[in-house]
């Protein structure tokens, strides 16, 4: 099962209904279940709930790091069960949202200090030996690459990414 559900009854309505009795975790409902219930059953379906009262349950602290800083926005209570995966989700939509720099970086999400998963964002690059031809000094093509890659390892450790509140918006929609 998708949610962190228990079914607790099952009974026929009539021959083309069914009513399910499940317990589920607030949090489930909020999320998605709401909407994938609508969709699944074309509009048909509905939903009553009852508060069943307050459970203990595994949960871990999800941070997502971008170039080695906390985004605080994104900071999320997780259920173990899920965290991995929530957190491979929100690494992959950060990288598709965010603009790539003159610098690589990593967008990593992490529980206690212990990375679980990490995306890595390419650089921009730049034909610095594109004024050199082509099979003519060698050594002076070498030279403009070294100059590149040692800009690019300044640019890293000073560089910063921004991260936008229109990219947290589209991170956090479903």
């Amino acid at each position: 099962m998708k949610y962190r559900g228990v079914q607790v009854e099952q009974s026929y309505i009539d021959d083309t209904r069914i009513m399910f009795k499940v317990v589920f975790p607030l949090n489930e409902i909020i999320v998605t279940f709401f909407d994938e219930l609508k969709s699944v059953t074309s509009g048909y379906g509905s939903f009553d709930y009852e508060d069943y009262g307050y459970k203990t349950g595994s949960l871990v602290k999800l941070d997502i790091y971008v170039h080695n800083v906390v985004i605080e926005e994104l900071t999320s209570l997780v259920h173990v069960t899920k965290v991995e995966d929530r957190g491979r989700e929100l690494c992959l939509k950060l990288k598709e949202h965010l603009s790539r720099q003159q610098f690589e970086y990593t967008i990593r999400a992490a529980i206690n200090q212990r990375f679980i998963a990490k995306e890595t964002v390419k650089a921009y690059r730049k034909d610095v030996t594109a004024r050199v031809k082509s099979g003519h000094d060698m050594a002076r093509k070498k030279l403009l690459l070294d100059r590149q890659k040692e800009g690019k390892a300044r640019l890293r450790l000073a560089g910063k990414v921004p991260v936008k509140k229109d990219v947290l918006m589209k991170v956090l929609r479903k």
